[in-house]
């Protein structure tokens, strides 16, 4: 779609620089890591907004903060599911935390997105599975993937494998995970995942839903 301002391929990463519709010629994508700092973010959030604002995301699409949960893997090509890993070594509080892909115009699309109880915790090293529903049930969930009892939680959107599409954890109202995934990466024996497992630059992997990612 015209006005993303991003960079599609193997080496894709967190942070970016995804343009709202209208931004024009946007601040060149953060390259190189998977883990963009805010220094390699705030110019590209900047750019997100036309000059006097009219076209800007609600939510900035571009990583402007930081957390220790990544979006660890994402398959969007029969049964849609998203991955999060919690890196850190300590729990994560999920709480508030919405979840959310790319709309149309660039933003994250929040009339979509799974927003996280207070209660919602993530162990550390912890895996949380989010699957993609027609008829999406709130809170913890055993109705997952076929030939998995879970636990799981449902998302009402679903992950665009022919286009592409970029998957957020917004905090606060602001993005603090991103991942990018190119046109047509995803197929029934490949998903986009972290490459050493959630630590690594996104590549296409065999699908480990719950378990680590491998080549």
């Amino acid at each position: 779609m015209a006005n993303r301002a991003w960079s599609w391929g193997a080496s894709a990463a967190i942070g970016v620089a995804l343009c709202a519709a209208g931004c024009g010629e946007a601040a060149a994508p953060a390259a190189g890591s998977a883990d963009a700092t805010a220094a390699d973010t705030v110019a590209a959030a900047d750019s997100a907004a036309t000059a006097d604002g009219a076209n800007a995301c609600p939510i900035a699409a571009t990583v402007v903060g930081s957390t220790p949960i990544a979006i660890n893997e994402v398959q969007g090509k029969g049964d849609d599911w998203i991955e999060l890993l919690n890196t850190g070594d300590q729990s994560v509080s999920l709480g508030g935390i919405h979840l959310a892909d790319m709309g149309a115009n660039g933003c994250p699309k929040m009339e979509e997105a799974l927003l996280f109880p207070t209660s919602a915790s993530l162990a550390p090293g912890g895996r949380l599975l989010v699957v993609g529903k027609k008829a999406p049930k709130a809170g913890e969930q055993t109705d997952c993937l076929p030939g998995a009892s879970g636990p799981c939680w449902h998302m009402a959107f679903k992950v665009s494998a022919t286009s592409g599409d970029a998957i957020f954890l917004i905090s606060g109202g602001k993005v603090v995970a991103a991942a990018a995934v190119p046109p047509n990466a995803l197929t029934e024996t490949a998903s986009w995942g972290r490459l050493p497992d959630g630590t690594g630059a996104y590549t296409n992997i065999v699908p480990t839903p719950g378990t680590a990612n491998k080549k």
